[in-house]
C-alpha cells in the first residue's frame, strides 16, 4: 500500500512538471460559442415587408437589460428601404428580442435581409458583432395594356386604354 501512495505521488509529480513545460496547448474546455439567430412566424415576401415582425433568439449570450442598449444596437441591412422604426425593437427576455420592419420601396430580385446584433445589446460581452440572415422574395410586377378595338391613327382620339398591374 505505501508503495502505491509513492509511486501516485510521482505520478503526480512527473503529470505537473510535464504541464509546466508543455503548457495546456491543445486542451478543450468546451468553451461557449454566441450566436444569434433569426425567425418569422411566415415567409418574407416584398409584399409582407413593411410591419413584419422578425424574432432574434441567443444562444450562449443575454440581452441587455437597458432597451436602449438593445434598440440602438440592433440593425438590418441588405435591402434598400428596408430599416428599423424608432420603436421597431422590443426586448422580450434575456434571450429574445423582436424587431418590427418598415419597408418603403421596391425590390425586383429575391434579396436577403442580414441583422446585426452588436457588442453593446448584450449582457457582458465585447466580441464581435453577431449576425442573422433572413431570405425575402420579391414580387414580380407586371403591366398589361388592352383597347377594346385595334388603335389606329384614325381611332385615337376617344379610345380607352386599360392598364392592369399584377404582382403587386
Amino acid at each position: 500500500m505505501k508503495k502505491s501512495i509513492v509511486s501516485q505521488k510521482y505520478l503526480v509529480l512527473i503529470l505537473g512538471i510535464a504541464l509546466m513545460f508543455f503548457g495546456t496547448q491543445g486542451v478543450s474546455y468546451g468553451q461557449v460559442s454566441e450566436s444569434v439567430a433569426a425567425s418569422t412566424t411566415s415567409p418574407l415576401t416584398e409584399a409582407t415587408l413593411n410591419g413584419n415582425v422578425v424574432t432574434l433568439t441567443l444562444s450562449g449570450a443575454t440581452y441587455d437589460r437597458s432597451i436602449f442598449n438593445v434598440r440602438d444596437n440592433i440593425t438590418v441591412s441588405g435591402i434598400a428601404g428596408v430599416s428599423v422604426g424608432t420603436f421597431g425593437v422590443s426586448r422580450v427576455n434575456d434571450t429574445v428580442a423582436t424587431v418590427e420592419l418598415t419597408f418603403n420601396g421596391d425590390i425586383d430580385t429575391n434579396g436577403t435581409l442580414t441583422f446585426t446584433v452588436g457588442a453593446a445589446a448584450l449582457a457582458n460581452y465585447n466580441g464581435s458583432p453577431l449576425t442573422a440572415t433572413v431570405p425575402v422574395t420579391a414580387a414580380m410586377e407586371s403591366v398589361v395594356a388592352s383597347t377594346t378595338s385595334p388603335l389606329t391613327e384614325a381611332t385615337l382620339t376617344g379610345s380607352i386604354v386599360t392598364l392592369t398591374l399584377s404582382g403587386a
